[in-house]
């Protein structure tokens, strides 16, 4: 079973954190509103010193789709809520005004990590998700803009293997799944992603490799 250490979120506002026990919705609403307001106001969210356990029960009653992440190189975690829709691709945003644009789960576009990636070109993933592809070899392209908005393109040969059933448990909630992995490499780096797709054909939880500066980023969807 796959476990994701993911368990605890910096209190994104100082109202929030004061939140009482028994005002579970009370919570969730702050969280999600925390973060609106931070991003509408291009401001960072505090830097706060304390860390709020998430459980399901805090985030009862809330509508509003949401992902939660956690960078692997910074050990950053964040609470994402979609402001753009175009179809399947979905625009995130976090309170740090860093943005992630999503199409059916698989990162194509980051901004304000820096080293963003412009675009990704990885079709087998890309159907696989949309539920109509399979596995086997595969290629993924990413495109990088340097200082000079210059393009930066990098090119792996890719694998995308079926491991089989398996769970993930997301806030306590385990959810049956199928577990892909996605082995990349060219002749500079090597990652390998998984994705979890449970039985609503909903990605459920990832591990998707942005590049050297932040490695692997952890994502859960906590509400679809």
């Amino acid at each position: 079973m796959i476990r994701y250490c993911l368990m605890f979120l910096p209190c994104l506002l100082l109202a929030a954190c004061s939140l009482g026990n028994d005002k579970s919705n009370d919570f969730g609403a702050g969280v999600v509103s925390a973060v609106k307001s931070s991003v509408a106001a291009r401001q960072a969210a505090p830097a706060p010193n304390v860390a709020v356990q998430m459980t399901r029960a805090q985030l009862n009653g809330i509508t509003e789709p949401l992902i939660r992440t956690k960078t692997e190189k910074t050990g950053q975690i964040s609470l994402l809520y979609i402001a753009q829709r175009n179809g399947n691709t979905q625009v995130w945003f976090a309170p740090d005004r860093v943005s992630f644009t999503l199409r059916a789960g698989l990162i194509v576009q980051t901004k304000g990590l820096g080293d963003d990636i412009y675009a990704t070109d990885a079709p087998a993933v890309s159907a696989l998700l949309e539920r109509r592809g399979g596995t086997g070899p595969t290629r993924r392209i990413i495109r990088r803009l340097d200082g000079a908005n210059a393009q930066n393109v990098h090119v792996f040969d890719c694998t995308l293997t079926d491991r089989g059933p398996d769970s993930v448990t997301v806030l306590g909630t385990i959810f049956s799944a199928r577990h892909y992995e996605e082995a990349c490499s060219n002749a500079e780096q090597s990652f390998a992603n998984d994705y979890w797709i449970d039985a609503k054909s909903v990605l459920r939880a990832s591990r998707q490799w942005i590049g050297e500066d932040y490695g692997t980023l952890f994502m859960e969807r906590l509400i679809d």
